[in-house]
């Protein structure tokens, strides 16, 4: 059996249960044969210890562990076990007794093996399958993060944007501009941030903010005639304060893109970043040209998808992100938990 089997096979709640119980139930059934006892007494303790096995397994599974050791409340979790244990037995004793045509009397303590081992046997097959499937997801999750990791490294670092940024500087050098200098030390720092941090599953806030303002200011070198910027940052940044590298890049690219789109339409971007606790929200919105091709409108959509999947592996509960066109504007809203250190 492969893995791929295997994993379809484990994640069939409904079949393994009833591949359990019949398999369990054939089992239990062997105990009776060429005993000697009537098809009544047969019946009757067939059935109703089966039911018992029943709500006891199930009980102990998503009640005394199930329910109170996700918890960590591990005495409540004993104690609710130890009740099971004696009701079940008391009750299995009692089936046989009523029903026992030798007259013999059986205590619960003749039960009380039996339905420990049950317990811990159950319990280990529930737990034996949840690591492996938590161990399938964990894997997959990885595999996922290689997968954006890769895209992330791919998409940042655009042959476009760097030829773009090259001919500006040999534009800068005949004009022997003094800013060229300190352009050529933004560019750097760039190309420095998305090979060494973008791998990284956390960084700096500081440092991301200083990586978006480095390429901010490159662009507007760019577009400076043909763009409308007005984007403020939180004032004070906070050094404990971490975020997934090379997500807020995404949606300034593709805000900039744009202006390659429609030479002739002024680009306006505009928006904010601030810090409230440990949440970062984010607001950008950007004019988007009526007449836009459906290769860079495809690449966009692209890029947002990937930063939604990437947002994703942290947890769907640490982040909220919108999107929107409205009256040739486009916008992004994104509300994010920050690490803290």
């Amino acid at each position: 059996m492969n893995n791929e089997l295997l994993l379809k096979l484990l994640k069939q709640r409904m079949l393994l249960h009833a591949l359990f119980w019949l398999v369990f139930g054939f089992s239990f059934s062997l105990g009776w044969a060429g005993k000697g006892f009537s098809w009544q007494y047969i019946f009757i303790n067939y059935v109703g210890n089966l039911v018992i096995y029943v709500a006891y397994i199930y009980a102990t599974i998503y009640f005394a562990y199930g329910y109170f050791v996700p918890r960590k409340q591990y005495v409540f979790s004993l104690l609710s076990f130890i009740v099971l244990l004696l009701c079940a037995t008391q009750c299995t004793a009692w089936l046989y007794n009523i029903s026992n045509e030798q007259g013999k009397i059986i205590g619960l303590q003749n039960f009380l093996p039996f339905y420990i081992f049950l317990a811990a046997f159950t319990l280990a097959l529930k737990i034996a399958r949840g690591a492996y499937l938590s161990l399938q997801k964990e894997i997959e999750l990885k595999q996922d993060l290689v997968n954006q990791k890769e895209y992330f490294l791919r998409s940042q670092i655009h042959p476009h944007f760097l030829f773009n940024t090259l001919n500006n500087f040999y534009g800068l050098s005949l004009e022997k501009s003094d800013a060229l200098p300190g352009l050529m030390i933004r560019l750097s720092n760039i190309l420095r941030h998305q090979i060494y941090n973008s791998e990284s599953p956390y960084i700096s806030l500081e440092k991301e903010i200083n990586y978006l303002n480095d390429y901010i200011e490159l662009e507007k070198i760019r577009h400076a005639e043909n763009l409308s910027f007005q984007f403020s940052f939180h004032e004070t940044i906070p050094q404990n304060l971490f975020v997934i590298p090379s997500v807020l890049i995404v949606f300034f690219e593709n805000a900039f893109k744009h202006s390659n789109n429609v030479s002739s339409q002024l680009v306006e971007i505009s928006g904010a970043l601030t810090i409230v606790g440990n949440e970062l929200k984010f607001y950008l919105e950007n004019s988007y040209p009526d007449k836009i091709f459906s290769k860079h409108e495809k690449e966009s959509g692209l890029g947002l998808a990937n930063v939604k999947n990437r947002l994703a592996l942290w947890g769907e509960e640490n982040f909220s992100l919108t999107t929107g066109k409205s009256n040739g504007k486009f916008s992004v809203s994104l509300t994010m938990k920050l690490k803290t250190q």
